[in-house]
């Protein structure tokens, strides 16, 4: 469970994918674990998957979007392409570039 925390953690800081992969990635232990029932699966699955659904789609772009001015379409396009780009750590460090760049260019005369 640790390690599934740590993981959780640092998945959690790439926008759109982290969620899924830091929900996704316990699901084996879950569906193999005998001595869970029915209901027991379905709530260990159904949980994180409500909560990371809520945050990530309600709670974090209201936020950020307004902390950082950037608009939901440009933080998925610099995503896109800093994955591309740099890989995952592209992924981590795609929004604070683009906040930053963003700065940049609007402090420009």
């Amino acid at each position: 469970a640790p390690a599934f925390g740590v993981l959780t953690f640092f998945a959690n800081f790439v926008p759109n994918v982290g969620a899924v992969i830091a929900t996704a990635l316990p699901l084996p232990l879950i569906v193999l674990n005998p001595t869970l029932g029915l209901a027991q699966k379905v709530a260990a699955v159904a949980g994180p998957f409500l909560v990371h659904f809520l945050v990530g789609n309600c709670v974090e772009p209201g936020l950020l979007g307004q902390a950082m001015e950037l608009h939901p379409v440009a933080v998925l396009l610099a995503l896109i392409f800093w994955a591309l780009l740099w890989g995952v750590p592209g992924m981590i460090l795609a929004v604070p570039l683009v906040a930053v760049l963003r700065r940049g260019l609007a402090s420009l005369p």
